[in-house]
């Protein structure tokens, strides 16, 4: 007697039981980068990143509450505020784990935002003047004002194209 083949519904029983967390990706484009619960990082460093871009994109300002050698909690800046997220090292300590992620912003978005600050932009700056050697300062305002949706401070976008043009060709001191 042959028996019939196993059918759809036997085989939802038998997921296996292990839970696989997202990796984060180093390389996310501005705008689709997206944080969650149970969410891996290779390092403490990577995660701050993470956190560092996640709120620059979504025009909100942020704090590192906690930051230490087996935690990490970022708050938003904005006092009744309920934003938070909060990663440790994993029970293994191999790696960064989001433990809590709360995405629920009672603050209204803006366009300036202290965690850009200058290094931030001179990574940004650096890929534009390897294609564009002759960017300037009006054309970096607009740049960001128009991909980030960021306003910048004409200071800080001077400094820190100048530490791009130094990234890019060399300083003239070595």
């Amino acid at each position: 007697m042959k028996t019939p083949p196993n059918s759809e519904d036997e085989l939802v029983g038998e997921e296996s039981s292990e839970e696989v967390f997202p990796v984060f990706r180093q390389g996310a484009r501005f705008g689709e980068l997206h944080l969650e619960v149970g969410m891996k990082f290779n390092t403490k460093w990577e995660f701050k990143e993470a956190v560092r871009e996640f709120t620059i994109q979504e025009g909100r300002r942020m704090r590192f509450r906690k930051n230490d050698g087996k935690r990490v909690r970022a708050v938003c800046k904005v006092k009744d505020c309920k934003w938070v997220v909060y990663a440790s090292r994993d029970h293994e300590d191999s790696c960064w784990q989001v433990k809590t992620f709360f995405n629920d912003h009672t603050c209204p978005r803006e366009d300036k935002n202290r965690v850009a600050n200058r290094n931030w932009v001179a990574g940004k700056l650096v890929k534009k003047l390897r294609k564009y050697p002759n960017f300037r300062n009006c054309e970096a305002t607009t740049y960001f004002k128009m991909k980030y949706d960021l306003s910048l401070n004409r200071n800080s976008i001077s400094r820190a194209l100048c530490d791009a043009r130094n990234i890019v060709y060399g300083d003239a001191k070595e």
